[in-house]
């Protein structure tokens, strides 16, 4: 794999588990609720969905989206943008 691949990769990997934590610390019972089987396979489809741009992409933006507009805290509403920010890149 030549490394431009490798990096994007690495950069859509390390995107996928930030958004994994990210919702996890935002709303740890509904993460638990809509975990598939573990975190890592949680983190799998969300690096899967920035590669492939599916379904779940438009979920996880969306749902990003909703809590950059509707938070309360601050520190949600900047956690949000920036991943929404990065995901744009891709």
């Amino acid at each position: 794999m030549n490394k431009l691949i490798k990096n994007i990769c690495d950069k859509a990997r390390d995107l996928a588990v930030r958004i994994d934590q990210f919702m996890y610390e935002y709303d740890t019972y509904s993460y638990w609720d809509s975990l598939l089987d573990t975190r890592e396979a949680n983190v799998d489809m969300i690096y899967g969905s920035i590669m492939e741009g599916s379904t779940e992409y438009e979920y996880i933006v969306s749902t990003l989206s909703m809590i950059a507009e509707d938070s309360d805290s601050p520190e949600d509403v900047s956690g949000a943008q920036t991943l929404l920010s990065e995901l744009c890149e891709f």
